[in-house]
């Protein structure tokens, strides 16, 4: 794995197909190759974050695998968080569920 991406394989939701890269880098960007997913690792090889980037390559969905250090905000493991582009200079993530 190492700071760049690869891909390897394809996951499947909601009846799109995504190709699968992987990363160690500190952050995902928020804008990405159209229908993939970028799968986040940490340093000891424990995934973290996936990213989906829908056809507009803008991101869609986090999955995060971890509660963020903060069980109360996020008791729900993993959880959910959508993209908001209506603003398109600002996206925002929206709130876990």
């Amino acid at each position: 794995m190492g700071q760049g991406t690869s891909g390897y394989g394809v996951k499947t939701m909601g009846g799109t197909s995504y190709t699968i890269h992987t990363t160690t880098a500190h952050s995902l960007p928020t804008t990405g190759t159209p229908n993939t997913v970028t799968q986040k690792y940490d340093s000891s090889g424990n995934l973290v974050t996936e990213r989906y980037y829908g056809s507009d390559g803008n991101a869609l969905k986090d999955i995060d695998y971890t509660d963020h250090g903060n069980p109360k905000a996020h008791p729900k493991v993993p959880h959910e968080h959508d993209w908001d582009w209506k603003d398109p200079a600002h996206p925002k993530r929206g709130p876990a569920k």
